[in-house]
Formats: structure tokens, C-alpha cells, sequence
């Protein structure tokens, strides 16, 4: 007479649970197991690429003073705070704000040392820099707006 093997703690589970319970309970672990970046945002969006416009227009003044740009580059760096502080504030949106984080701060404790705050410091220490510089600091800078902008672009819509 043939033996059948005692059946596993798997299947007896699965006989506890109904079976609108059971594809429910399936359903959840399916989205939160994949959802582990933020969905789409428009207004993020929007702000990295507007953001990206008006520094790159900014780095190119670079060549003039920069006491005659510094109602300019308060008015960009106001931007850049509000975006930041939105992504931030954005849930599960932690690669998101590490892409800020390059801009703008790489170091928690030297938060002058992301791309954009050494580009100021740069452009502030010696008065006015010359296009080959600005040429290749923008480079980098819109290298840093590009990997935020695809980034956000390629998240899925809610």
C-alpha cells in the first residue's frame, strides 16, 4: 500500500486561509515587496528639470563678478532648497535625495563640498572664472540634474 508523505506546514496554512484571503493577503506582499522606490511625481519633476535650466543659465555668468550675481544665485539656491526639502519629505524616496545629496552636500559633516556649493565657493574666491572652467563645472552639474531628472522620469505612475 502506497505511503503519502503528511502534508507540509505550507499546505496546511494555505487550507487555514479562504481563498478571497489568500489572493488579498498575495496581492499585499506582491505590492509592498515591490514598491521600494517612490512613484512618479509631476512636481518633482518639474523642479529638477527648471532647476537644472536656471543653474546652467546662472554657471554661465560666472564670467562676470560674483557680487554683481548674488541676488541670482540666492534666488537658485532657494530653489534648490525647496526642491531638496520636497524630495526629502517625499516617502520612500531615499535614492531621490542621495542624487541631491551629490549636488549639493556629499558630506553630512562638510555640507559645502557637494558639486554646486564648491562651484560657489570657487566662483566667489576668485571673483569671476573663465569659460573653460564654467564649460566644465557645467558638465558636472548637468550630469548631477540628469541622474535626478531620470531618475524621477523613470518611476512608475501611480
Amino acid at each position: 500500500m502506497p505511503e503519502f508523505p503528511s502534508p507540509s506546514l505550507q499546505s496546511r496554512f494555505c487550507f487555514l486561509i479562504s481563498d478571497p484571503l489568500r489572493s488579498l493577503l498575495l496581492a499585499f506582499f506582491l505590492l509592498t515587496g515591490c514598491t521600494n522606490i517612490a512613484f512618479y511625481d509631476q512636481a518633482a519633476y518639474a523642479n529638477a528639470v527648471d532647476l537644472k535650466v536656471d543653474t546652467l543659465a546662472l554657471m554661465e555668468l560666472a564670467v562676470s563678478p560674483y557680487s554683481s550675481q548674488t541676488a541670482k544665485i540666492e534666488s537658485v539656491n532657494l530653489q534648490m532648497q525647496k526642491a531638496y526639502e520636497y524630495d526629502r519629505g517625499r516617502p520612500m524616496n531615499e535614492t531621490t535625495v542621495q542624487l541631491w545629496d551629490v549636488l549639493l552636500k556629499t558630506d553630512p559633516a562638510h555640507p559645502e563640498n557637494g558639486l554646486w556649493p564648491r562651484f560657489l565657493e570657487r566662483w566667489r574666491k576668485n571673483g569671476t572664472l573663465s569659460p573653460v572652467v564654467i564649460s566644465d563645472k557645467k558638465e558636472h552639474i548637468a550630469t548631477a540634474f540628469n541622474a535626478i531628472i531620470a531618475l524621477e522620469s523613470g518611476k512608475n505612475r501611480s
